[in-house]
């Protein structure tokens, strides 16, 4: 096992950075062997988000099993990895969790391209929540609440949901003292919520994570509490606003390049 620094990228005698791929991965006691299958031929780096105490045996040399508390459920290791490597990102990350609906394997959806984030130019007509249309009664983004979810056990124990104590997405970001960097953007991000990218499966570019900057991550890393809660759902339909959200001046969307500064800064 190796530290996150100690794989960072070699840049050719030219002065060119290398084409690197990470996965990211949130492991709950799931069968995890398959990272070790595909970590050295399709990955540059691994990082193993382990939060529920048992690690998974991986022996492959570019994997790094980190340890950290089972709350958040998956939003919370693409927090800290965001934020833990915001200045030194690859050029592609992909997320996911150890056993998305049981497809532990060579063919699991990590390997799906479908999940690449793609960001478009939204309309009134786009911007409503599609999860919402389909199971509550539609809205935007930021009318996005949720009452209940399935339950979740761990060590025998059934994990309650929790509420955010908010009406909905926008008034637990107007709300929360840590969120104040993203409440200063909100606008653009609600006019970007036709992006909205549902479950954890997620295929990002370097440009993509720094079109926000690293303060809302931190923010909402600091709202990541329980292992059971809306606030999750609320950070999930945060991933793909943040990312394609238009610069406020008007120019192009697309991120900071190398050190630069997020576009949403």
């Amino acid at each position: 096992v190796v530290g996150l620094h100690a794989l960072a990228p070699v840049w050719d005698e030219c002065g060119n950075e290398p084409d690197l791929f990470d996965l990211v991965v949130t492991h709950c006691l799931e069968e995890a062997s398959w990272i070790d299958k595909v970590a050295q031929h399709k990955y540059d780096r691994v990082v193993v988000y382990c939060k529920c105490g048992v690690p998974p045996s991986l022996k492959a040399a570019n994997v790094d099993v980190r340890p950290v508390p089972n709350v958040g459920q998956e939003v919370n290791g693409m927090l800290r990895y965001i934020i833990e490597r915001y200045d030194d990102l690859p050029r592609h990350v992909r997320f996911t969790s150890a056993g998305r609906n049981g497809m532990e394997g060579e063919n699991a959806r990590v390997h799906d391209s479908r999940e690449k984030l793609v960001c478009k130019t939204c309309d009134k007509e786009s911007l409503w929540d599609r999860w919402m249309g389909a199971n509550l009664k539609g809205g935007t983004i930021e009318d996005f609440s949720i009452s209940r979810w399935k339950p979740r056990t761990y060590e025998g124990k059934t994990l309650p949901f929790v509420r955010s104590g908010h009406v909905n997405l926008e008034a637990w970001v107007d709300a929360e003292a840590a969120l104040a960097p993203l409440k200063r953007i909100k606008e653009h991000v609600w006019a970007s919520g036709c992006n909205v990218h549902y479950g954890e499966q997620l295929q990002v570019t370097r440009e993509q994570i720094r079109n926000a900057p690293v303060e809302i991550y931190r923010g909402l890393l600091n709202q990541s509490r329980y292992a059971n809660d809306e606030v999750s759902h609320y950070i999930e339909r945060l991933w793909g606003p943040l990312m394609c959200a238009q610069h406020p001046s008007g120019s192009e969307r697309g991120g900071a390049g190398r050190g630069g500064r997020s576009s949403l800064a």
